[in-house]
């Protein structure tokens, strides 16, 4: 069932019930390996799902039910595996893809964080065309990654 479900995350992710109830429930409600194995479905067509209108949600439900090796999983199909054309620069210039990499960054650690940010740095001229909305990306990146190391640092003096 799980495997029916991954070969059709694409088209569930464009129907407002399709994403609701089929995929944001298995990853809810599902057994972790059910959720492992969708969230790995998802990172490997990542840019082809987040060209969809409820891929934020999917994506920020990935990032708030799955463990912390599908986090990283995530995290790695957006930043792809080279520097050149990486799902990335693709996404950034998708109609939701702004909403996406927000989600991804409110639920990354800040070495995700960084890593994401110096991708987006090599990409810099070719999102151009989009700099406004790129701009308030990067904006937010910076704002998480403080928000992060400032709970890390309360976090350490909490358990001092």
């Amino acid at each position: 069932m799980i495997d029916a479900i991954g070969q059709c995350v694409n088209i569930l992710a464009g129907d407002e019930i399709g994403h609701k109830y089929v995929v944001e429930h298995v990853l809810e409600h599902g057994k972790p390996w059910e959720r492992s194995k969708l969230i790995e479905q998802i990172a490997g067509n990542i840019a082809e799902i987040t060209e969809k209108r409820f891929s934020s949600i999917i994506i920020s439900a990935c990032m708030v039910f799955g463990s912390l090796h599908d986090r990283h999983t995530i995290v790695n199909g957006i930043i792809g595996s080279t520097d050149e054309n990486t799902p990335l620069q693709t996404i950034m210039l998708q109609q939701f893809g702004i909403d996406v990499i927000q989600k991804v960054v409110e639920e990354c650690v800040v070495a995700q964080i960084d890593l994401i940010m110096s991708r987006i740095k090599i990409h810099l001229n070719a999102l151009k065309r989009n700099s406004n909305e790129n701009y308030v990306i990067f904006r937010n990146l910076v704002q998480a990654r403080e928000r992060k190391m400032v709970e890390a640092a309360e976090e350490a003096l909490y358990l001092l």
